[in-house]
């Protein structure tokens, strides 16, 4: 219903827009068969619409039998609207028939109150022009004060529609701006949060390294004084005590105590270390876990396998692994890793820590096993 309804809309619109009158009778007789079929609360418009056209092409019987039709049809459907229109073109048709004393009957019949503002308007020149054609100029002339006043009236109105659409078409180009101007700031922000979270990345690996960095140098100036104390150890040799042995390694045991502790400051800022804190919260490690078992492994040995080459030099009783195991225990690694790393039983492990127990002295014993 809802596109008949639309499509005699647009055949109505489409009549009017036609000058030539054959073609707009048949518009309007399209439009009343489909009407008539389809659309009966149409039906009176189109009739009505049609009587027009032949008012226009001087065939008033015509118009006259259509009007007579479209107001049984609203009559009968109590379309109070279609039945003010009937009337009015009822009254055009008599003033076309030059009838004036109908049609002034006619227009004053239809009360201006229950017109729309264009309706009182039509009624009021109507009544004007027919009364002026009569030569009654003083009654022409209140209703045409009425004419002014209702012409203004539409014009006033129009004005505010204008105003109305304006203030619209502003309101939405203000929307739209205002959403232009969101989608903007957010792009902003984002560029800005992105920027500022690459600048403090950056920043926060430039102090890592910087750290880093200090820290190798510590070492190498531990190195350095390891090697001191290592050739002239050797220059003594020959000459040297027990007691002079001794000595020696109470000087060398702090030197390696703080290259571990450095050592592991540096492995600590790594991202192997972050891992080795996982796998120590796993209590029991799969298949699935042995690559970054692996990976931890070789980031130890990487690491501290300088400490453990000072530590087995000291110490010539101590083996690789003995020194591996020190330098796995002292970096954190839980027994599930530990085990892992050394591909050795919790038993064969407290074996292993009680033989280097006894190959080193006790204060660097508990520095890697406290």
């Amino acid at each position: 219903m809802r596109d008949t309804s639309l499509i005699l809309q647009n055949t109505f619109n489409l009549g009017l827009c036609e000058t030539d009158y054959a073609k707009g009778v048949e518009i309007y007789k399209y439009a009343v068969r489909v009407s008539e079929n389809r659309e009966p609360l149409m039906y009176p418009q189109a009739l009505e619409k049609l009587a027009q056209v032949y008012i226009q092409g001087e065939e008033y019987e015509k118009a006259g039998d259509c009007l007579d039709r479209a107001y049984k049809v609203s009559v009968a459907s109590n379309y109070d609207v279609a039945l003010q229109q009937i009337a009015f073109t009822k009254c055009e048709l008599w003033q076309a028939q030059d009838s004036l004393d109908l049609a002034l009957a006619g227009f004053k019949s239809i009360p201006a109150d229950s017109c729309s503002l264009d309706g009182k308007l039509i009624r009021a020149n109507s009544i004007y022009s027919i009364l002026y054609q009569r030569g009654d100029y003083i009654q022409a002339i209140e209703y045409l004060d009425s004419v002014h006043q209702f012409s203004d009236s539409i014009k006033s109105i129009d004005g505010i529609g204008r105003i109305e659409k304006i203030e619209n078409e502003y309101n939405q180009k203000y929307v739209a701006q205002q959403n232009r101007y969101r989608v903007l700031l957010i792009s902003v922000i984002a560029v800005a949060v992105v920027v500022m979270t690459a600048f403090f990345f950056i920043l926060k690996n430039m102090r890592l390294k910087r750290k880093q960095l200090d820290l190798m140098n510590q070492i190498a100036e531990l190195n350095v004084k390891i090697e001191q104390i290592k050739c002239g150890d050797e220059e003594e040799s020959e000459s040297a005590s027990n007691g002079n042995a001794t000595a020696t390694h109470e000087q060398i045991i702090p030197l390696l105590m703080e290259k571990f502790r450095l050592s592991k400051e540096i492995f600590l800022t790594s991202q192997e270390y972050a891992t080795l804190k996982k796998l120590n919260l796993i209590r029991d490690l799969g298949a699935d876990d042995k690559i970054e078992i692996k990976a931890v492994g070789d980031a130890i040995i990487g690491r501290f396998s300088d400490c453990c080459l000072n530590l087995r030099q000291s110490y010539p009783a101590m083996t690789n692994d003995d020194c591996l195991l020190c330098a796995i225990v002292y970096c954190g690694c839980g027994k599930e890793v530990q085990s892992s790393i050394m591909a050795a039983s919790d038993e064969a492990l407290r074996r292993r820590k009680s033989r280097i127990k006894q190959k080193l002295p006790e204060n660097l014993f508990m520095f890697f096993f406290r």
